[in-house]
């Protein structure tokens, strides 16, 4: 079999899709205190008129290909396209399904 075969016979995802979603998953648990950083804090927007959700970091422009892969400009656009409801999630394993069911896999099935 080839690797989007396995993928999805064992309902797994890419490993692209693993860095993203724990990406995202730290976020929400540094966003929410759940991890001690210290003086690090993620910069909220402080733009209202927001089409997504009051959570929303802004977008930095760089100029280098590797300040643009630093985690704070990486998980910006994925934490940007979440829903409301799921952002709100009281729980870490309650944000986690409410990801799950919200970004699909691209070769497994989600559930």
């Amino acid at each position: 079999m080839d690797y989007q075969d396995r993928l999805k016979y064992l309902n797994l995802m890419t490993t692209e899709e693993r860095r993203i979603r724990g990406d995202i998953i730290l976020t929400y648990n540094i966003i929410n205190k759940n991890i001690e950083m210290g003086n690090f804090n993620l910069e909220m927007s402080k733009e209202r008129r927001t089409r997504g959700h009051t959570k929303e970091m802004p977008v930095t422009r760089t100029r280098t290909e590797i300040r643009g892969n630093f985690f704070t400009n990486r998980i910006v656009q994925g934490w940007n396209k979440l829903k409301q409801k799921t952002v709100d999630c009281a729980s870490t394993i309650a944000f986690k399904s409410a990801y799950d069911q919200e970004i699909p896999l691209k070769y497994g099935s989600s559930t």
